[in-house]
């Protein structure tokens, strides 16, 4: 697998937001609180996937609001068009029920890696 230079990553980032229709302040990123770590998902890990993607976003004058998985709810979405899910293999169901009612109210959802089993068919997954 080869890697996107910097300046590659950027402008795709870009496209994606751009291509939902999303301003900055319409961007939330979901950040797994890990409760229990795994031999391949640690908290570390998790938060280094959230950063990356983060920077990525504050390069391109995106600046988002970073919302852990057990602080989601209505309100934390509700100014929200996307929201992205840079790593989280382990949605808690109180999670995954607030994304669902944010996606059956028209809310897009971008995620990395990984994407919960939930989720899928609200998707066309």
């Amino acid at each position: 697998m080869t890697s996107l230079p910097h300046r590659h990553l950027r402008l795709l980032a870009l496209s994606l937001i751009t291509s939902l229709g999303a301003l900055a302040s319409d961007v939330v990123l979901v950040r797994q609180i890990q409760k229990t770590p795994t031999k391949w998902t640690t908290q570390k890990i998790i938060d280094q996937y959230v950063d990356r993607v983060r920077r990525r976003l504050d390069a391109v004058g995106l600046i988002t609001e970073t919302v852990r998985d057990t602080g989601l709810d209505a309100e934390s979405l509700s100014t929200a068009r996307v929201a992205i899910l840079p790593y989280n293999p382990g949605l808690p169901a109180p999670a995954v029920e607030q994304l669902v009612a944010f996606i059956k109210k028209g809310g897009k959802i971008l995620s990395f890696y990984h994407m919960d089993a939930r989720l899928q068919p609200l998707l066309g997954l």
